[in-house]
């Protein structure tokens, strides 16, 4: 223990390597968000959100190390009060912060992911054939109606020809 102090030297010594890990997890935060930015950068519109979830969670990742790294040196002097509650209350806020960036973009990139994976399972060339499909069914329908509706050139009606709705026989009424 160090004298005067309910601190341990173990204690101390993880939290000055956990201000050493932090620094270098705010540093490469950013670089982080790039190199996402940059891997995804065929994807226009969901590579800025994941640059920035990913950066966001380093920050959470961040939070979490800090938590766990200076308990030893804090929750000894909150002890005698009883207040180690706001040692968890204030690591608590401090999370949310970046666990609601996080939320924001998700929600962001939601609709651009959901028509990114809608192309990825419906090939351009499938939409482009139900198209043509839908375009020739229109014209077949037009064409079966204008049949319908067509006369012979004696002037008698051919649509029904075939169909005979009547109950005679057809060889008993010559």
């Amino acid at each position: 223990m160090i004298p005067s102090t309910p601190i341990t030297i173990t204690a101390l010594a993880v939290a000055l390597i956990t201000v050493a890990i932090l620094a270098v997890l705010v540093y490469a935060a950013p670089h982080v968000e790039t190199l996402v930015t940059q891997a995804l950068a065929a994807n226009e519109p969901l590579a800025p959100k994941a640059g920035t979830i990913a950066k966001s969670l380093v920050f959470v990742a961040t939070v979490l190390v800090a938590y766990h790294g200076f308990a030893g040196v804090v929750v000894p002097f909150l002890e005698p009060t009883d207040t180690v509650w706001m040692y968890d209350i204030a690591f608590l806020a401090l999370a949310l912060i970046p666990t609601a960036v996080i939320a924001i973009a998700l929600y962001r990139a939601l609709d651009p992911a959901a028509e990114q994976l809608t192309q990825s399972f419906t090939p351009i060339e499938t939409i482009e054939d139900s198209e043509e499909t839908a375009t020739s069914e229109e014209s077949d329908d037009v064409t079966e109606t204008e049949s319908m509706e067509s006369v012979d050139a004696e002037g008698t009606d051919t649509t029904n020809d075939t169909e005979n709705t009547t109950d005679e026989d057809p060889e008993t009424s010559r």
